[in-house]
């Protein structure tokens, strides 16, 4: 029995994907999209936008993603998608109870009061107030929708394939990363269809606010009353971030983002204003956490490295920090790369907020570069630039620029010490493998063959690699483990001087035996 209603799942999503193909060339084609790309016409903007809109559902969700991304699309585009909204039918209440009751438990005897009118609803989910009957808390319970998954699978696919097809046809089209947008648009909203990760992230980023004493508020997410298909979650109170805001909340924030890039590695992948609440008491929340960011720390030091740069207005850090964080990594021209971001800091200058222009500029030099940020890093830059936008829009006082010059001169400087040294690190990994290679000779000795260099005459020297030498190297190694625990910025004295230690006693040791026998 099970095996044939699988079959019959597997037949019937074929046919819906071939039946929502078919749709779409019906459309393509009614449309003249074709004949627009070619001609590259004034009008193709609008066009996509009408296709996305006709498909509905996923294909609208996109458009609305590409109506923020104000930093790498032309003016037109955001234009074209801007206009499109998501309208979908709420849940019955019939589907509702038993969406509950099957994944809950008994909705009478879970919630003392339970609000049927969703307060949001999208292509996903819908969100409602309730009041739970154990403790009589406020709460807001996302629902997710049936087989949304299933059908989401199916329209993204197709999406990924109407955009491969577009940029096939259309340089320019292919040089605004469409590809790779609808990419990363699938991965997140397949991620934002199973409530347990965003209760994870949640948890992850409320447990590491209250560590780091960062000031943004994150609400509690109830276990006991929640699945992969219902979360449960605190209620705050409060007004969105879409009217005006005074300067100290909107450093607040932006201090707060920052921190969760460069200091935590893990960070809200979308501030927009429906996101950011501001309470009745002057707190900052943050909600709705199903697109979350994670950084490696290589991710995070590229990160550091680029705004430590930038605050010098060094273009050789800022270029070592990007190169980091780029898929092509050591393949990149770094001269290269220091003069265009030389050509783009001073063009930035003249603006009232450089910083913010450096940021969109910063893209569109990558684009046309030919080069591509890691994902997650894209995600981060993305989202700085999404909360700038946001910020600009509520607080006519805000400047990225001034924001970001206030972070630098507080942020903790053990993530730079931390990041100085893991320079180093990488040097001393470089030549420990080749140490390992010398050839040891009987006593535990090596015999290095040293050619004469200026004043030196020629002489033969021997170094002994004794267990005494090791041990300062594993001291020198032992710090570096330290330095790189995750979430830890300054266990500093501790490591630095083991290094210094280490190395001292290893230089002695090397002076000592490299002097030549009389």
């Amino acid at each position: 029995m099970l095996q044939a209603t699988n079959l019959f799942l597997y037949i019937w999503n074929k046919f819906r994907a071939f039946r929502r193909m078919m749709r779409l060339f019906w459309i393509i084609s009614r449309k003249g999209l074709a004949h627009l790309i070619q001609q590259d016409h004034a009008k193709l903007p609008f066009a996509i936008a009408e296709v996305l809109d006709n498909m509905g559902g996923v294909f609208v969700k996109f458009a609305q993603v590409l109506s923020t991304k104000k930093d790498m699309l032309p003016a037109n585009y955001i234009q074209a998608f801007s206009s499109l909204h998501d309208q979908v039918k709420p849940l019955s209440q019939d589907e509702l109870k038993t969406i509950i009751d099957t994944r809950i438990g008994n909705m009478d005897e879970t919630y003392e009061s339970f609000g049927m009118e969703p307060i949001a609803a999208a292509s996903i989910g819908q969100v409602h107030l309730a009041r739970l009957k154990l403790t009589g808390e406020k709460v807001v319970v996302k629902i997710l929708r049936p087989d949304v998954k299933q059908k989401m699978t199916v329209d993204l696919d197709i999406l990924i394939q109407f955009v491969t097809w577009q940029s096939e046809r259309s340089i320019k089209i292919k040089r605004l990363g469409l590809i790779q947008l609808a990419e990363g648009f699938k991965q997140n909203l397949l991620e934002e269809t199973d409530f347990d990760i965003e209760a994870l992230n949640t948890n992850l980023l409320r447990k590491a606010f209250e560590e780091h004493d960062i000031q943004i508020r994150v609400p509690k997410i109830y276990a006991e009353f929640s699945t992969k298909q219902v979360l449960t979650m605190e209620y705050i109170e409060g007004t969105s971030f879409t009217k005006a805001v005074t300067n100290d909340v909107s450093v607040r924030v932006m201090h707060a983002f920052l921190d969760q890039i460069l200091m935590i590695g893990i960070f809200h992948a979308d501030p927009h204003p429906g996101n950011l609440m501001l309470t009745a008491d002057g707190e900052v929340a943050l909600i709705d956490f199903g697109s979350v960011g994670y950084l490696t720390d290589e991710e995070r030091g590229g990160m550091l490295s680029f705004l430590m740069g930038y605050s010098t207005k060094d273009t050789k850090e800022m270029a070592h920090g990007l190169t980091r964080v780029c898929e092509e990594g050591d393949l990149l021209d770094k001269k290269l790369i220091e003069q265009r971001l030389n050509r783009l800091l001073a063009e930035a200058s003249f603006s009232p907020d450089p910083t913010s222009v450096m940021m969109k500029r910063m893209m569109t030099l990558i684009t046309d570069m030919g080069m591509s940020l890691k994902p997650t890093i894209a995600g981060a830059f993305r989202a700085i630039i999404t909360l700038d936008g946001t910020l600009s829009s509520v607080d006519d006082t805000y400047s990225l620029s001034a924001v970001s010059q206030s972070y630098a001169s507080h942020m903790d400087k053990g993530q730079m010490v931390k990041e100085r040294i893991s320079k180093v690190k990488e040097q001393i990994t470089d030549y420990i493998p080749r140490l390992l290679e010398l050839p040891i000779l009987k006593d535990n000795k090596i015999t290095i063959a040293r050619e004469q260099n200026h004043s030196l005459n020629d002489v033969i020297g021997t170094l002994t690699v004794g267990i005494f030498t090791v041990i300062c190297m594993v001291v020198m190694l032992a710090s570096f483990v330290v330095q790189s625990e995750v979430m830890r910025f300054l266990l500093g004295p501790l490591s630095i001087s083991g290094f210094g230690v280490g190395m001292t006693i290893l230089s002695v040791s090397v002076i000592k035996h490299l002097k030549p026998k009389v």
